[in-house]
């Protein structure tokens, strides 16, 4: 991350384990190019809306200024000085005290959403654009929550995928 910032990079972090239920492309690309200013933009922890101690890691979008470059190097600084911080506790701090003049930007949660999501009650959750797999630690807890949302597709004993599962969760999300 600090290495694309130094280089003027703009770039979207994200982690694999994430839905997308549309192309973000036109997300990202609407922040980078709208009027709204910012050196990074990050979504909110939790469906209640969150605050500026409750920031997501991911997606990040990290636009190429120089506020993103100070608050790169201070997380990269901060983090190489005490192993046993946590990169989302820096990054909230850093975020919440405006340090350097750092400008962070929140996603809504109807744009990302983290795995709280999956908590909701089925009739008050709104399809986000982005639905994060967080929230549960270890492979076989995350492919179990997605097995009992309808996310996982792969059959238990072959790990072949089940058509008929993509089927299902398609026309549940009104996919294409």
């Amino acid at each position: 991350m600090d290495i694309l910032t130094s280089a003027d990079i703009p770039y979207v972090l994200f982690e694999t384990d994430a839905t997308w239920f549309e192309d973000p492309v036109e997300l990202f690309s609407n922040r980078l190019n709208g009027l709204e200013d910012f050196d990074l933009t990050v979504p909110v922890k939790g469906y209640d809306g969150g605050s500026w101690d409750t920031l997501g890691f991911n997606p990040m979008l990290v636009a190429a200024t120089n506020g993103s470059k100070m608050f790169m190097n201070e997380l990269k600084e901060t983090l190489n000085n005490d192993t046993k911080l946590y990169d989302q506790d820096v990054m909230n701090q850093l975020c919440a005290s405006q340090r350097n003049g750092i400008i962070c930007r929140q996603f809504e949660y109807s744009e990302v959403a983290d795995g709280k999501w999956f908590k909701m009650d089925e009739n008050e959750r709104t399809i986000p654009q982005i639905l994060n797999n967080n929230f549960n630690s270890g492979t076989k807890n995350k492919e179990t929550r997605q097995a009992l949302n309808g996310f996982w597709f792969l059959a238990t004993k072959t790990d072949q995928c089940v058509i008929a599962k993509v089927k299902m969760f398609m026309t549940k999300y009104n996919l294409t």
